[in-house]
């Protein structure tokens, strides 16, 4: 089975090439999507069937406000960033700055997903 978490540290990589603005935008896409599978885990373990469709960035969310708001409003901030840093041409935000906090804040949205019961 492919380990999601390995997201997390190719988007560390990524984010350490400075100047290179791909790698920043593919840190901040790959740091979303490290989150966003750890939190399908989480329904997995309280048995609801995750949605594959795109509606499955919003189900999450939905699920995850009952139990800590905050997750889901960082989620859907960290969700934001990547829907701009892969189709925007020219991103409202500095990337490579952008990546670090996107990693920052999905190892924190991670740790956070893993320790509600």
């Amino acid at each position: 089975m492919f380990d999601w978490y390995g997201f997390l540290a190719l988007a560390d990589e990524l984010a350490a090439r400075a100047g290179d603005e791909a790698a920043a935008r593919t840190a901040i896409s790959r740091a979303y999507y490290a989150a966003f599978h750890a939190g399908r885990a989480y329904l997995d373990r309280i048995n609801i069937p995750p949605e594959l469709s795109g509606r499955a960035h919003r189900q999450l969310r939905q699920v995850l406000e009952s139990r800590d708001p905050a997750i889901s409003e960082t989620l859907a901030r960290l969700h934001d960033w990547r829907k701009e840093a892969d189709y925007d041409g020219s991103c409202s935000f500095n990337v490579e700055r952008q990546a670090t906090i996107a990693i920052g804040w999905a190892r924190a949205t991670i740790e956070k997903i893993e320790a509600i019961r």
